[in-house]
């Protein structure tokens, strides 16, 4: 969404804000951590003009009434937040209005790609890191560092209990087994770095003839925008069927990276692969 929205900025020279309310009784009990990287933008809370976005966005035939007509939303048509429509982001769409505003997630690389290298800068980290953050990044900067990311589980409220992914989104181990194989092809000395919210499970079952590490995030302070740029240094990818693991690919720097996914079609929720990326089937 911020890529998005960072990119439509760019190339025509408009204002960015950062509507942050939507993590209001979030399911999954997320936060908002962009700010934990060099993003642009003003985060804005409890803007009226949002709360008007939000009621247009309820009724669109108003959209075509003053005072709303300098109004502009966008909206990602359901069940397509993985494919690109190129109608948005051309320029007779922003004829003549004050304030747009988009509604979907966007996760497709066509919507940001001529801005990638504002992007990634965007994303730089501005946290401060502890001792063993930096320590696990020495360690993954001084090898051909393999990123293997697998999501296991849903942690869900009231309890925030750990629940098993559905079949559909679950992505079994013979996938990683056909990509540790295909990457090691291509890879010398690779040294695969795991990250997974199931450590102990994906250690139990991974077993592979090269060095490998398992980043367990209670190993340091498990914060997610920490674990995005450790991946995001690495130099090859296998990644899940996770938004998570495609943005850490997709910000790696790494000219040479290889990036292998799973196949969108097969499993629900993954994202479109970008340009150049290699599909496991």
């Amino acid at each position: 969404m911020y890529a998005f929205g960072r990119a439509l900025s760019l190339k025509y020279d408009l204002p960015l804000y950062l509507d942050v309310s939507c993590f209001k009784g979030d399911r999954f009990q997320r936060t908002y951590s962009l700010g934990h990287f060099r993003v642009k933008g003003k985060v804005i809370t409890g803007s009226s003009i949002f709360q008007t976005c939000r009621f247009l966005a309820k009724c669109p035939s108003l959209l075509r009434r003053k005072p709303f007509s300098r109004f502009k939303i966008f909206f990602e048509p359901k069940g397509q937040h993985c494919f690109y429509d190129d109608t948005i982001v051309q320029p007779s769409s922003f004829n003549s209005i004050s304030f747009c505003y988009l509604f979907g997630y966007w996760q497709n690389e066509l919507y940001f790609r001529d801005f990638h290298d504002d992007i990634r800068n965007d994303f730089t980290i501005s946290a401060q890191l502890g001792p063993q953050v930096l320590e696990i990044a020495s360690a993954i900067e001084s090898v051909n560092a393999v990123c293997i990311h697998c999501r296991r589980l849903w942690a869900l409220p009231p309890q925030n209990i750990a629940q098993p992914a559905s079949v559909g989104d679950s992505l079994p181990l013979e996938y990683y087994k056909k990509a540790i194989t295909a990457m090691t092809a291509s890879v010398p000395k690779p040294h695969f770095f795991c990250f997974s919210d199931q450590p102990e499970w994906l250690a139990s079952h991974l077993q592979i003839d090269h060095p490998i590490t398992f980043v367990d995030h209670r190993g340091h302070s498990g914060k997610d925008y920490e674990d995005l740029w450790l991946m995001s240094l690495c130099k090859y990818f296998i990644i899940a069927n996770s938004t998570f693991s495609w943005w850490a690919a997709w910000l790696s720097k790494f000219h040479g990276k290889i990036v292998l996914c799973p196949d969108p079609a097969q499993y629900l929720g993954a994202a479109m692969p970008a340009q150049g990326w290699q599909i496991i089937r």
